[in-house]
């Protein structure tokens, strides 16, 4: 096999061992025969690059003893290709003879096994490395997988990320802990009346778990221990209703002495249950009310807000 770089406006010699008595046949597949048919050396233009097939049939002079020989002959081009390749901040590639960390566009002249030029531009890009910082919380006793990790405890993780390109990407993750809550109260029900604790209305003592959840997804859950008043006498006056004067015989003030923000129901009823009034009273807020056309006797002060119940007697005179 025999190879070499094609040029459309060259020729080719090729010969073989001379004897002067001796006749030559010549043919070249793939190309034309210049000069040189019927002698030992001959003159070949090939037609195009790739594979072809020279072949001499050597005989005596009386053209009773032949002999053949043939080669197969590559002819090949001069190449120019595009390449497109990229590194991370601070790697670096061997281009046009040296190791390249910027971007570009880089040319490399190589031979190929036939002797052609082979060139090479390679546009070089250098990927970028990527930072970023996030924030994100969860509930006490959960976890979240950071830094390798499951995490448990609020502080600042890092994780070590790659791009699609396989180059660094760097991750801040301030991680906080939100509280679960847990509470119990305790809340006397007079006789008769209930309160929706535990997904119900209650009339019976016991204690009661709802389970409910904060603004940011965790428990909360609250112990409700109820007592039932079973007769008037047991009533004990609440610091949160003040009744002034107490007794009265016309006009009474009633003021809900709490601080936090709401609007409480305030129901004033006989000891038969049945209902003398009703109204809302906002937190410190004082409200006069005429009972004097009440009949004289004991009456049952209501306050509810926020499944709590608070009683208080108020004595007509």
């Amino acid at each position: 096999v025999s190879s070499s770089c094609f040029d459309s406006a060259s020729t080719y010699n090729y010969s073989t061992i001379a004897n002067a008595t001796h006749n030559y046949l010549w043919t070249a597949t793939g190309g034309m025969i210049n000069s040189g048919q019927g002698a030992n050396t001959v003159n070949v233009q090939w037609n195009a690059p790739g594979w072809h097939q020279i072949k001499v049939v050597e005989c005596d002079s009386a053209m009773t003893s032949c002999e053949s020989d043939s080669i197969l002959i590559f002819l090949g081009t001069n190449s120019s290709n595009n390449a497109n390749t990229s590194v991370c901040p601070g790697d670096s590639i061997f281009l046009s003879g040296a190791w390249q960390t910027n971007s570009g566009n880089y040319i490399d002249s190589l031979i190929s096994f036939c002797g052609c030029d082979s060139i090479i531009n390679t546009q070089l890009i250098v990927q970028q490395t990527f930072s970023g910082s996030t924030i994100t919380s969860i509930c006490q006793g959960d976890s979240i997988f950071l830094n390798s990790g499951w995490q448990t405890t609020a502080g600042t993780y890092f994780d070590s990320l790659q791009t699609i390109f396989g180059c660094d990407s760097i991750v801040q993750c301030t991680l906080s802990l939100n509280p679960i809550y847990s509470s119990t109260d305790t809340v006397n029900l007079l006789l008769g009346d209930s309160i929706f604790v535990d997904g119900a209305w209650q009339t019976q003592a016991g204690v009661y778990t709802d389970n409910l959840l904060t603004q940011f997804g965790c428990d909360s859950i609250i112990t409700t221990v109820l007592n039932i008043i079973t007769s008037v006498d047991k009533i004990q006056s609440s610091s949160i209703i003040l009744i002034r004067p107490n007794p009265t015989s016309g006009t009474v003030m009633i003021e809900l002495n709490i601080s936090s923000n709401i609007i409480a129901k305030l129901t004033i009823q006989d000891l038969q249950g049945k209902l003398i009034l009703k109204d809302n009273l906002k937190s410190n807020e004082k409200k006069l009310f005429d009972i004097s056309s009440f009949k004289n006797g004991v009456y049952i002060v209501r306050i509810m807000y926020n499944s709590k119940m608070h009683y208080c007697k108020l004595v007509k005179n």
